[in-house]
């Protein structure tokens, strides 16, 4: 999500802390939540996650539309309270996975595909047969990793 939602989320708690008359400290104790979270919620500096959020809305007054009972991640509207303008969450916000991430990823599903394969034609004393059986058998892993790797890159 982009600094705009960030913004807004931030405008929105401090407004119901203060409404509410609770200190930081008191918000934290309350729903369960570090105060440093509140306080980095409240700069703008992370987005909360889902069950964050929802517990900000129960104890703040947040209006309970926003958590459908089918589908209790963000994904509705918050809608008008106290004077404050209506964020939208889109399901393209979701959080990515860093370059760092997909690295770790890409090389250690290498590595356990590999030893997998491994594991597999040492404990068959029959297969493969053939060369083209075992050409067939890396190809087909090289197609799964192949599709494992674009879910990740995507």
């Amino acid at each position: 999500m982009g600094n705009y939602h960030k913004e807004k989320i931030s405008n929105l708690v401090k407004a119901g802390r203060a409404s509410k008359g609770y200190t930081q400290r008191e918000l934290s104790e309350i729903i369960g939540v570090s105060l440093r979270s509140i306080q980095r919620i409240e700069n703008a500096d992370v987005l909360p996650r889902a069950y964050t959020l929802k517990l900000l809305s129960q104890h703040l007054g947040f209006p309970p539309d926003i958590w459908h009972e089918n589908n209790p991640t963000p994904g509705k509207t918050l809608a008008k309270q106290s004077g404050l303008e209506s964020f939208h969450f889109n399901a393209s916000d979701r959080r990515q996975l860093n370059h760092r991430q997909r690295l770790i990823l890409t090389f250690g599903i290498g590595i356990l595909l590999t030893l997998l394969l491994a594991a597999f034609l040492t404990q068959s004393s029959v297969f493969p047969e053939t060369d083209f059986e075992f050409l067939l058998l890396l190809t087909g892993t090289i197609c799964l990793y192949t599709l494992i790797l674009l879910f990740i890159w995507k």
